[in-house]
């Protein structure tokens, strides 16, 4: 909705309370329901860090906030997600992209609206990572903040303190949290029904990177024949080789050698080799083996090595020895 002002072509839109808005470059908005408060985006640049943003570059957006009702205004930057108190009320950029459209949202402290801000949809974090909900502030503030799984039946409420009002809610992804697609849902603290807002769409968690290599079979305790192929899952490290050995106290024998050259990591992902023992290994049935990764992260160091937790055996097809 908006009104074209006398003398002007510029049109002057009508924005409410807790009512998402959009305005493009050189457009304003006139706040209805809230002092007639005028909000115009002036530049949207996309590079560069103005003062009042410290280290946080990117798209910006140029804001000037009038209050008509004590003559005076205020401009400043925002990025998306932020947002700025002034003149009683919080102005939250929600979105903008690069076309020039800036999505915006009114509220006051008074207000019980509640807005996912991010994640909101299509961002990837790690397990491990830290991981910021941003929502719009104010009063009565949230009680509870859920991630729920968009594939599966789980969910889990990860603030631990209520209320908060600060529009803001950070924690580090827990090691054991089951990567998957999540929803945000945020439910407010004067226990109205239902949750307040959800994220626009899914967000990802994946697996985290293993930071050294991981041995995961055979690790301990089971019983291989020597006649058939001996497969090896492991964890690897991203980006880095890794030497494949059968392991004994007297001596290492060869594995990933005998696929041609040393596996090369991937990252997150369970990695195998499938090799046979050749007769020329000597091998003796009976023996106690472990297995034996060893990672070169460059040429020039000698890299580290991780093994099976506990030994397993090696038999003859008939128990032999």
């Amino acid at each position: 909705v908006h009104n074209v002002v006398a003398g002007s072509h510029v049109p002057i839109f009508s924005a409410y309370l807790n009512q998402k808005f959009e305005l493009r470059t050189q457009q304003t908005a006139v706040v209805q329901d809230y002092k007639q408060l005028r909000i115009t985006v002036g530049n949207i640049p996309a590079r560069g860090c103005p003062a009042d943003l410290g280290s946080l570059c990117g798209l910006t957006a140029e804001l000037t906030v009038e209050d008509p009702t004590v003559g005076t205004g205020a401009s400043f930057y925002l990025v998306k997600g932020g947002f700025k108190e002034i003149f009683g009320a919080t102005i939250t950029l929600v979105d903008l992209n690069s076309s020039g459209v800036a999505t915006l949202l009114v509220t006051t402290g008074a207000s019980s609206s509640v807005t996912v801000l991010s994640p909101n949809g299509g961002e990837t974090y790690r397990v491990g990572d830290m991981l910021t909900v941003r929502w719009t502030p104010g009063l009565p503030g949230i009680s509870q903040i859920y991630l729920v799984s968009a594939t599966r039946d789980y969910s889990s409420n990860i603030m631990a303190t209520a209320p908060n009002t600060s529009g803001s809610f950070s924690l580090r992804i827990p090691d054991n949290f089951p990567p998957d697609s999540y929803w945000v849902k945020i439910y407010r603290l004067d226990g109205a029904a239902g949750y307040a807002d959800s994220s626009d769409a899914p967000f990802s968690i994946s697996p985290a990177p293993y930071s050294s290599a991981t041995v995961f079979y055979p690790n301990g305790g089971e019983t291989i024949y020597l006649s058939n192929p001996i497969t090896v899952f492991f964890g690897p490290i991203p980006g880095v080789s890794h030497h494949i050995n059968l392991w004994t106290p007297a001596r290492s024998y060869s594995l990933s050698d005998l696929t041609g050259a040393p596996v090369i990591g991937k990252a997150g992902e369970k990695q195998s080799i499938t090799v046979t023992v050749p007769a020329s290994y000597n091998v003796q049935s009976g023996n106690q083996f472990k297995i034996e990764i060893c990672a070169t992260p460059s040429i020039g160091t000698s890299g580290s090595c991780v093994y099976s937790a506990a030994p397993f055996s090696i038999v003859s097809s008939s128990g032999g020895n």
